[in-house]
């Protein structure tokens, strides 16, 4: 009684750390959102962290650690990896024996790069094994209330169509030439990539950069041709192979006639037929990630 303590709350109201004032108060994760001397982190918990920021190495959708160790100050430091004992249970919504909390969080990421924010709606499998769950945390009640995972969903990556080059870099005798690979998509085209191995120009798949401008995830979607548009049901799922996929809510379409980007929808009114790509495997975890039409001629 009479001690002095620094108390932090999460985003219902309740007391998830108690300290003395010469310790840190309690670290929270988050997305960076903006960057600078002044920076933001989506926390969580659903509030939004802002303050000036003596470290500018992180990027936009880095995902954090968050303290503040003066009024207006944060402090960021990466989320170090560190796999799980236990698997997660989607259907049953526990990692092992512990529940998960009725708002829990969960991010996926592809190694190193930066997190994405998903739904546990968005797992379509039954089971993510512990060696693919990187970080866990607990609110007061013991509950697992913030998970991240590792390249389980596939929605970290960018998805288009892929523009391989090369890139040469150095001088005079020294000179190094690296291949290099893109994805154009509605966005445009993205960052390029040096990669060490050669992607076929043209072909359709997915990249993740890492923070070195070098590939740290590449995917080769799976291709179904002649796709009826009877096959679709809106623009929720489309039946492939006699198995109902979901499309992605970012999935891409594109016009093969006259090299546009556009929605579904208009592609629906465009054409009968299409090619769809998806990630995952049919039957299980499977994602419509991009549509192109079929040629008319």
């Amino acid at each position: 009684m009479g001690d002095r303590i620094t108390v932090s709350f999460n985003g219902s109201g309740e007391i998830v750390d108690a300290c003395s004032p010469s310790e840190h108060s309690a670290v929270m994760i988050g997305l960076v959102t903006e960057t600078g001397n002044s920076c933001s982190v989506a926390l969580s918990n659903g509030l939004t962290a802002s303050g000036s920021c003596s470290d500018t190495t992180f990027a936009v959708g880095d995902l954090v650690r968050v303290s503040a160790s003066s009024l207006g100050t944060l402090s960021l430091s990466q989320v170090s990896a560190g796999t799980s004992s236990a698997a997660l249970q989607v259907a049953e919504r526990t990692l092992g024996s512990t529940p998960l909390a009725e708002d829990v969080v969960l991010y996926d990421r592809v190694g190193k790069t930066h997190a994405v924010q998903i739904a546990l709606e968005d797992l379509l499998v039954d089971s993510v094994p512990a060696s693919r769950i990187l970080y866990t945390a607990t609110n007061s009640a013991g509950e697992i209330d913030v998970l991240v995972l590792d390249d389980v969903t596939g929605d970290a990556y960018t998805y288009g169509i892929f523009s391989s080059g090369t890139k040469t870099e150095g001088n005079g005798t020294m000179q190094v030439t690296n291949r290099t690979v893109a994805v154009e998509n509605s966005a445009g085209l993205s960052q390029e990539c040096l990669t060490g191995t050669a992607v076929p120009d043209g072909q359709v798949g997915g990249l993740v950069p890492s923070s070195d401008g070098r590939v740290a995830g590449l995917l080769v979607l799976e291709e179904v041709e002649d796709v009826s548009r009877s096959a679709f049901d809106g623009t929720d799922t489309v039946t492939l192979s006699g198995a109902a996929v979901p499309i992605s809510d970012q999935v891409q379409v594109y016009n093969t006639d006259n090299g546009q980007w556009i929605s579904l929808a208009q592609a629906k009114a465009y054409t009968d037929t299409f090619t769809v790509y998806y990630s995952g495997t049919l039957g299980t975890d499977a994602k419509v990630r991009v549509i192109l039409t079929q040629s008319l001629s």
